[in-house]
């Protein structure tokens, strides 16, 4: 999950800049890609876009390494 150092300075309407893109209200993730197969995209196939919900729950499942 992101740090509230980070968040602190983000107003919750602005798209998260970093490799990745994040849009709050939809909670998807843009993230660089190769460009070439862009017109079989469909943004609304189900699992194709990650949830931030989803990715979250994801590295919570990860074994802690110390």
């Amino acid at each position: 999950m992101l740090g509230k150092q980070i968040l602190d300075g983000i107003g919750m309407n602005r798209l998260l800049e970093f490799p990745l893109n994040s849009h709050p209200r939809a909670g998807c993730l843009s993230i660089p890609n190769d460009l070439n197969p862009i017109g079989y995209f469909d943004p609304c196939k189900e699992g194709l876009v990650l949830k931030l919900n989803d990715l979250c729950q994801h590295i919570e499942q990860l074994p802690k390494q110390n």
